[in-house]
Protein backbone atom coordinates (compact mmCIF):
# COMPACT_ATOMS: atom_id res chain seq x y z
CA UNK A 1 0.00 0.00 0.00
CA UNK A 2 1.32 3.75 -0.66
CA UNK A 3 1.32 5.99 2.03
CA UNK A 4 -0.19 9.07 1.82
CA UNK A 5 2.15 12.12 0.09
CA UNK A 6 1.60 15.14 -1.51
CA UNK A 7 2.31 15.81 -5.40
CA UNK A 8 3.66 19.07 -6.51
CA UNK A 9 2.88 20.97 -9.70
CA UNK A 10 5.25 24.29 -9.97
CA UNK A 11 4.48 26.99 -12.14
CA UNK A 12 7.67 28.79 -13.30
CA UNK A 13 8.90 31.62 -14.70
CA UNK A 14 10.78 30.37 -17.94
CA UNK A 15 13.05 31.82 -20.29
CA UNK A 16 13.54 30.90 -24.01
CA UNK A 17 16.94 29.22 -24.98
CA UNK A 18 18.95 30.15 -28.23
CA UNK A 19 21.96 27.58 -27.60
CA UNK A 20 21.72 24.58 -25.31
CA UNK A 21 24.00 26.14 -22.47
CA UNK A 22 21.42 28.64 -21.75
CA UNK A 23 19.39 25.90 -20.41
CA UNK A 24 20.97 26.72 -17.08
CA UNK A 25 19.43 29.71 -15.99
CA UNK A 26 16.25 27.68 -16.10
CA UNK A 27 17.16 24.88 -14.33
CA UNK A 28 18.74 26.77 -11.27
CA UNK A 29 15.09 28.66 -11.19
CA UNK A 30 13.68 25.20 -11.20
CA UNK A 31 15.86 24.73 -7.86
CA UNK A 32 14.95 27.38 -5.87
CA UNK A 33 11.48 26.27 -6.60
CA UNK A 34 11.91 22.59 -5.68
CA UNK A 35 13.29 23.57 -2.56
CA UNK A 36 10.97 26.27 -1.79
CA UNK A 37 7.96 23.47 -2.35
CA UNK A 38 9.32 20.38 -0.85
CA UNK A 39 10.47 21.94 2.29
CA UNK A 40 6.71 23.83 2.85
CA UNK A 41 4.65 21.79 1.39
CA UNK A 42 6.11 18.83 3.44
CA UNK A 43 4.57 20.31 6.47
CA UNK A 44 1.23 18.21 5.95
CA UNK A 45 2.48 15.07 4.22
CA UNK A 46 6.21 14.34 2.62
CA UNK A 47 6.31 15.25 -0.75
CA UNK A 48 7.26 12.17 -3.07
CA UNK A 49 6.10 13.80 -6.27
CA UNK A 50 6.95 17.10 -8.24
CA UNK A 51 5.53 18.30 -11.68
CA UNK A 52 7.75 20.50 -13.80
CA UNK A 53 5.77 22.19 -16.51
CA UNK A 54 6.50 21.82 -20.56
CA UNK A 55 8.72 24.83 -21.56
CA UNK A 56 10.51 25.42 -18.08
CA UNK A 57 13.41 24.25 -19.40
CA UNK A 58 13.95 25.83 -22.96
CA UNK A 59 11.28 27.73 -23.21
CA UNK A 60 9.05 27.58 -26.70
CA UNK A 61 11.15 30.15 -29.11
CA UNK A 62 11.27 26.65 -31.95
CA UNK A 63 7.78 27.79 -32.10
CA UNK A 64 7.25 31.53 -31.50
CA UNK A 65 10.32 32.48 -33.48
CA UNK A 66 9.27 29.60 -36.15
CA UNK A 67 12.99 28.42 -35.71
CA UNK A 68 14.64 25.47 -38.43
CA UNK A 69 14.02 22.19 -36.87
CA UNK A 70 17.58 20.92 -37.97
CA UNK A 71 19.34 23.84 -36.30
CA UNK A 72 17.05 23.84 -33.10
CA UNK A 73 17.75 20.07 -32.94
CA UNK A 74 21.51 20.74 -33.39
CA UNK A 75 22.07 23.81 -31.23
CA UNK A 76 19.03 23.60 -28.36
CA UNK A 77 17.97 19.84 -28.32
CA UNK A 78 19.14 17.75 -25.27
CA UNK A 79 20.06 14.76 -24.88
CA UNK A 80 17.85 12.48 -22.43
CA UNK A 81 19.80 11.50 -20.08
CA UNK A 82 22.12 14.07 -20.54
CA UNK A 83 23.78 16.71 -17.89
CA UNK A 84 20.04 18.56 -18.14
CA UNK A 85 18.63 15.56 -16.46
CA UNK A 86 21.75 14.67 -14.35
CA UNK A 87 20.90 17.95 -12.94
CA UNK A 88 17.73 17.76 -12.14
CA UNK A 89 18.50 13.80 -11.05
CA UNK A 90 20.33 15.34 -8.20
CA UNK A 91 17.65 17.64 -7.02
CA UNK A 92 15.64 14.18 -7.30
CA UNK A 93 17.75 13.15 -5.04
CA UNK A 94 18.69 15.69 -2.69
CA UNK A 95 14.75 15.84 -2.28
CA UNK A 96 13.95 11.71 -2.41
CA UNK A 97 11.16 12.80 -4.84
CA UNK A 98 10.25 11.73 -8.20
CA UNK A 99 10.11 14.09 -10.66
CA UNK A 100 7.77 14.39 -14.27
CA UNK A 101 9.25 17.05 -16.31
CA UNK A 102 9.71 17.86 -20.64
CA UNK A 103 12.12 18.47 -23.11
CA UNK A 104 12.68 19.00 -26.92
CA UNK A 105 15.32 16.09 -27.15
CA UNK A 106 17.31 14.14 -29.58
CA UNK A 107 17.17 10.62 -30.15
CA UNK A 108 19.71 8.23 -31.33
CA UNK A 109 18.16 6.52 -33.96
CA UNK A 110 16.75 9.77 -35.75
CA UNK A 111 19.33 12.09 -36.41
CA UNK A 112 19.03 15.85 -37.02
CA UNK A 113 15.39 15.65 -35.55
CA UNK A 114 14.21 16.53 -32.16
CA UNK A 115 11.16 15.09 -30.29
CA UNK A 116 9.05 16.56 -27.39
CA UNK A 117 9.83 13.89 -24.66
CA UNK A 118 8.40 13.62 -21.39
CA UNK A 119 10.85 11.69 -18.68
CA UNK A 120 10.59 10.80 -15.44
CA UNK A 121 13.10 10.97 -12.36
CA UNK A 122 13.42 8.59 -9.68
CA UNK A 123 14.96 9.69 -6.00
CA UNK A 124 17.94 7.89 -7.61
CA UNK A 125 18.44 10.44 -10.50
CA UNK A 126 17.52 8.13 -13.16
CA UNK A 127 15.84 8.23 -16.12
CA UNK A 128 12.79 5.72 -15.88
CA UNK A 129 10.52 6.44 -18.42
CA UNK A 130 10.11 8.47 -21.65
CA UNK A 131 7.10 9.25 -23.11
CA UNK A 132 7.41 10.84 -27.03
CA UNK A 133 4.72 13.08 -27.84
CA UNK A 134 1.93 11.73 -30.26
CA UNK A 135 0.04 15.24 -30.77
CA UNK A 136 1.60 18.44 -31.67
CA UNK A 137 0.17 21.79 -31.29
CA UNK A 138 -0.14 21.94 -35.14
CA UNK A 139 1.36 23.87 -37.18
CA UNK A 140 3.13 26.04 -35.04
CA UNK A 141 4.91 22.93 -33.11
CA UNK A 142 8.10 21.76 -34.90
CA UNK A 143 8.48 18.58 -33.23
CA UNK A 144 8.88 15.01 -34.54
CA UNK A 145 6.28 12.35 -33.60
CA UNK A 146 6.12 8.70 -33.49
CA UNK A 147 3.92 8.69 -35.98
CA UNK A 148 6.20 10.75 -38.16
CA UNK A 149 8.28 7.69 -38.42
CA UNK A 150 5.99 5.19 -38.06
CA UNK A 151 7.63 2.47 -39.70
CA UNK A 152 11.20 2.53 -37.86
CA UNK A 153 9.45 3.47 -34.46
CA UNK A 154 7.67 0.27 -34.69
CA UNK A 155 10.05 -1.25 -35.76
CA UNK A 156 12.02 -0.36 -32.29
CA UNK A 157 9.64 -0.34 -30.26
CA UNK A 158 6.72 -2.41 -31.13
CA UNK A 159 2.93 -1.94 -32.27
CA UNK A 160 1.20 -1.66 -28.55
CA UNK A 161 0.70 0.79 -26.06
CA UNK A 162 4.01 0.46 -24.21
CA UNK A 163 5.36 2.19 -27.87
CA UNK A 164 2.67 5.12 -27.87
CA UNK A 165 1.23 5.52 -23.75
CA UNK A 166 4.01 4.33 -21.84
CA UNK A 167 3.55 4.33 -17.77
CA UNK A 168 6.03 3.97 -15.35
CA UNK A 169 5.63 1.41 -12.16
CA UNK A 170 6.31 3.69 -9.12
CA UNK A 171 6.28 3.28 -5.26
CA UNK A 172 4.03 6.18 -6.02
CA UNK A 173 1.88 5.10 -8.44
CA UNK A 174 1.52 4.22 -12.29
CA UNK A 175 2.88 7.49 -14.04
CA UNK A 176 2.04 8.59 -17.49
CA UNK A 177 1.99 11.88 -19.36
CA UNK A 178 -0.53 14.28 -21.50
CA UNK A 179 1.76 16.52 -23.20
CA UNK A 180 0.09 19.87 -23.94
CA UNK A 181 -2.53 19.26 -26.97
CA UNK A 182 -2.64 15.71 -25.99
CA UNK A 183 -4.96 15.95 -23.32
CA UNK A 184 -7.14 17.39 -25.97
CA UNK A 185 -8.57 14.26 -27.30
CA UNK A 186 -9.69 11.38 -24.93
CA UNK A 187 -8.43 8.37 -26.96
CA UNK A 188 -4.33 9.79 -25.70
CA UNK A 189 -5.69 10.02 -21.84
CA UNK A 190 -7.93 6.29 -22.81
CA UNK A 191 -4.97 4.89 -23.76
CA UNK A 192 -2.93 5.26 -20.55
CA UNK A 193 -5.71 4.47 -18.43
CA UNK A 194 -5.30 1.29 -20.88
CA UNK A 195 -2.06 0.26 -19.54
CA UNK A 196 -2.50 1.34 -16.23
CA UNK A 197 -1.65 4.73 -15.47
CA UNK A 198 -2.80 6.23 -11.83
CA UNK A 199 -1.11 9.50 -11.87
CA UNK A 200 -1.01 11.46 -14.89
CA UNK A 201 0.68 14.91 -15.87
CA UNK A 202 -0.97 17.04 -18.29
CA UNK A 203 1.48 19.22 -19.89
CA UNK A 204 0.32 23.39 -20.55
CA UNK A 205 -1.93 24.72 -22.66
CA UNK A 206 -1.72 28.45 -24.15
CA UNK A 207 -4.64 31.18 -24.55
CA UNK A 208 -7.35 30.98 -25.76
CA UNK A 209 -7.62 27.59 -24.57
CA UNK A 210 -7.12 28.80 -21.13
CA UNK A 211 -9.13 31.51 -21.23
CA UNK A 212 -12.13 29.89 -22.51
CA UNK A 213 -11.99 27.06 -20.31
CA UNK A 214 -10.45 24.42 -22.34
CA UNK A 215 -8.12 23.56 -20.51
CA UNK A 216 -10.36 23.52 -17.55
CA UNK A 217 -12.92 21.41 -18.79
CA UNK A 218 -10.21 18.63 -20.54
CA UNK A 219 -8.79 18.37 -17.55
CA UNK A 220 -11.83 17.31 -15.45
CA UNK A 221 -12.67 15.49 -18.24
CA UNK A 222 -9.84 12.88 -19.11
CA UNK A 223 -9.84 12.30 -14.80
CA UNK A 224 -13.29 11.74 -14.75
CA UNK A 225 -13.67 9.75 -18.37
CA UNK A 226 -10.72 7.01 -16.56
CA UNK A 227 -10.65 7.49 -12.30
CA UNK A 228 -7.12 8.95 -12.49
CA UNK A 229 -4.90 11.97 -10.79
CA UNK A 230 -4.41 14.40 -13.43
CA UNK A 231 -1.38 17.24 -11.85
CA UNK A 232 -1.92 19.98 -14.81
CA UNK A 233 0.52 22.47 -14.27
CA UNK A 234 1.20 25.97 -16.51
CA UNK A 235 4.23 27.81 -17.06
CA UNK A 236 4.47 31.58 -15.91
CA UNK A 237 5.63 34.54 -17.28
CA UNK A 238 7.63 33.57 -20.48
CA UNK A 239 11.01 35.92 -21.62
CA UNK A 240 11.93 35.21 -25.15
CA UNK A 241 15.83 35.17 -23.81
CA UNK A 242 17.50 35.43 -20.99
CA UNK A 243 18.08 39.24 -21.01
CA UNK A 244 14.57 39.91 -21.88
CA UNK A 245 13.37 42.37 -19.25
CA UNK A 246 9.31 42.05 -21.57
CA UNK A 247 7.41 39.45 -19.43
CA UNK A 248 4.86 37.38 -21.90
CA UNK A 249 1.69 35.67 -20.65
CA UNK A 250 0.83 33.39 -23.13
CA UNK A 251 -0.51 30.64 -20.83
CA UNK A 252 -2.89 32.61 -18.39
CA UNK A 253 -2.69 29.85 -15.47
CA UNK A 254 -5.08 27.26 -15.14
CA UNK A 255 -2.91 24.69 -13.26
CA UNK A 256 -5.00 22.53 -10.92
CA UNK A 257 -5.14 18.78 -9.69
CA UNK A 258 -7.60 16.54 -10.77
CA UNK A 259 -9.48 13.27 -9.49
CA UNK A 260 -11.85 11.86 -11.47
CA UNK A 261 -12.96 15.45 -12.38
CA UNK A 262 -13.40 17.51 -9.05
CA UNK A 263 -10.92 20.06 -8.16
CA UNK A 264 -8.29 18.88 -5.32
CA UNK A 265 -5.81 21.61 -5.39
CA UNK A 266 -5.40 25.30 -5.30
CA UNK A 267 -5.67 26.91 -8.39
CA UNK A 268 -5.06 30.03 -10.75
CA UNK A 269 -8.16 30.95 -12.25
CA UNK A 270 -7.72 31.88 -16.01
CA UNK A 271 -6.77 35.74 -16.56
CA UNK A 272 -5.74 36.19 -12.77
CA UNK A 273 -2.52 36.82 -11.81
CA UNK A 274 -0.34 34.20 -10.44
CA UNK A 275 -0.07 34.10 -6.75
CA UNK A 276 -0.74 31.30 -4.09
CA UNK A 277 -3.92 30.44 -2.90
CA UNK A 278 -5.18 27.62 -0.19
CA UNK A 279 -8.04 25.80 -0.83
CA UNK A 280 -8.70 21.89 0.86
CA UNK A 281 -11.55 19.48 -1.03
CA UNK A 282 -11.87 15.45 -0.48
CA UNK A 283 -13.85 13.25 -3.12
CA UNK A 284 -13.80 9.33 -3.10
CA UNK A 285 -11.58 7.40 -5.39
CA UNK A 286 -11.37 3.93 -6.46
CA UNK A 287 -8.72 1.69 -4.52
CA UNK A 288 -6.43 -0.02 -7.08
CA UNK A 289 -4.20 -2.81 -5.92
CA UNK A 290 -2.23 -5.00 -7.27
CA UNK A 291 1.51 -6.24 -8.05
CA UNK A 292 2.64 -5.98 -11.62
CA UNK A 293 5.81 -6.51 -13.14
CA UNK A 294 8.03 -3.91 -15.53
CA UNK A 295 6.95 -2.41 -18.45
CA UNK A 296 8.92 -1.19 -21.30
CA UNK A 297 8.81 2.40 -22.66
CA UNK A 298 11.02 3.99 -25.05
CA UNK A 299 13.64 3.40 -24.50
CA UNK A 300 13.41 2.77 -20.31
CA UNK A 301 11.66 1.03 -17.65
CA UNK A 302 10.90 0.77 -14.08
CA UNK A 303 9.03 -1.55 -11.57
CA UNK A 304 7.33 -1.42 -8.71
CA UNK A 305 4.60 -3.47 -6.73
CA UNK A 306 1.38 -2.38 -4.64
CA UNK A 307 -0.53 0.53 -5.62
CA UNK A 308 -3.49 2.11 -4.19
CA UNK A 309 -5.02 5.81 -4.41
CA UNK A 310 -8.22 7.27 -2.65
CA UNK A 311 -8.78 10.18 -0.78
CA UNK A 312 -7.23 13.89 -1.55
CA UNK A 313 -6.48 16.88 0.41
CA UNK A 314 -4.45 19.68 -0.52
CA UNK A 315 -3.08 22.72 -0.03
CA UNK A 316 -0.92 24.98 -1.26
CA UNK A 317 2.90 27.16 -0.19
CA UNK A 318 2.58 31.31 -0.17
CA UNK A 319 6.48 30.57 -1.13
CA UNK A 320 6.42 29.67 -4.94
CA UNK A 321 4.15 29.13 -7.77
CA UNK A 322 2.68 25.74 -7.22
CA UNK A 323 -0.04 23.45 -6.38
CA UNK A 324 -0.31 20.30 -4.22
CA UNK A 325 -1.96 16.97 -4.56
CA UNK A 326 -2.70 14.94 -1.92
CA UNK A 327 -2.67 11.14 -2.89
CA UNK A 328 -3.02 8.22 -0.40
CA UNK A 329 -4.07 4.31 0.03
CA UNK A 330 -6.46 3.49 1.93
Amino acid sequence: MIEPYQALGLVPTMRGIRRRHEIKTNLEHLSHLIKAASWLSSLDLPVRLIAIPEGALQGFNDEVLDLDHEEFARECAIDIPGPETDYLGKLAGQWSVFLMAQAKARHPEFPGRFFNVGFVLSPDGEVILRHHKVVPLLPVEHSVTPHNVWDKWIELYGRNLDAFYPVADTEVGRLGFLMANEGSYPENARGLAMNGAEVVYRGPYPHPHVGNGLFEVQNRARALDNNLYLLACNVGTYYLNSESDVPIDTFGGGSAGRLSGVRTTAEHPPGSPEQSTSTRCASSARTRSGTTGSRTSPPSSTSSSTKSLSTPRTSTSTVCHMGTMSIAAR
